[in-house]
C-alpha cells in the first residue's frame, strides 16, 4: 500500500537508489540527480515522500509562483511500478489537497513518458504543444491545471 507522507531527511537519496529516469541526455546535463533533486527541494515550499512501507518510490514537490500557482515536480523509482493502482489512488486525494493552496499547478513531462502522461490527463492536467529542451534534441510539454476545474470534475 502507497502512502503520502512529508518527506524527511535522506528521502533525495532514497529515491534516487533507483531512479527511473527517460531522458538520459537530458539528466547528463544536470551537475547530478542528487544535486538536482536537492535544489528542488530546497525550492519546494513543501515537499512529500510516496512510500510503501518504508521503501521510499517516489519524492514530489511543489514551489510557488509568484501569480498565487505553483510548479510541481516528481522524481521516481522503478519500484513505484510495482504500485500502480494505489499510486493513482492516492494521488488523486493528495492533488484535491494540493489545489485548496494554489490557484494552478503547472509541471513539465517528457514526451516520451507514456505513462506519466497518461497519468497527468486522468488527473486533469491540460497540455501545451511539445517544445525542446535546451539542447533541442529531446520534447516536453507543458502541463496545467486550475483549481476551479479540478474541484468540479470530481
Amino acid at each position: 500500500m502507497i502512502r503520502v507522507i512529508p518527506s524527511r531527511p535522506g528521502d533525495v537519496q532514497r529515491v534516487l537508489e533507483d531512479a527511473e529516469t527517460f531522458d538520459p541526455k537530458h539528466l547528463q546535463e544536470c551537475r547530478s540527480p542528487e544535486a538536482t533533486l536537492d535544489e528542488a527541494v530546497a525550492k519546494s515550499e513543501r515537499t512529500w515522500a510516496v512510500v510503501s512501507g518504508e521503501d521510499v518510490v517516489a519524492l514530489v514537490g511543489v514551489y510557488p509562483r509568484e501569480d498565487g500557482g505553483a510548479f510541481f515536480w516528481l522524481m521516481r523509482n522503478k519500484r513505484l511500478q510495482q504500485h500502480p493502482y494505489s499510486f493513482t489512488k492516492q494521488t488523486r486525494a493528495f492533488f484535491t489537497d494540493l489545489l485548496k493552496g494554489y490557484s494552478y499547478i503547472t509541471a513539465v513531462v517528457d514526451i516520451h513518458h507514456a505513462k506519466s502522461i497518461r497519468w497527468l490527463k486522468w488527473l486533469g492536467f491540460e497540455f501545451t504543444e511539445a517544445v525542446p529542451y535546451d539542447s533541442g534534441e529531446s520534447y516536453y510539454y507543458n502541463v496545467w491545471i486550475k483549481g476551479g476545474k479540478w474541484t468540479q470534475s470530481l
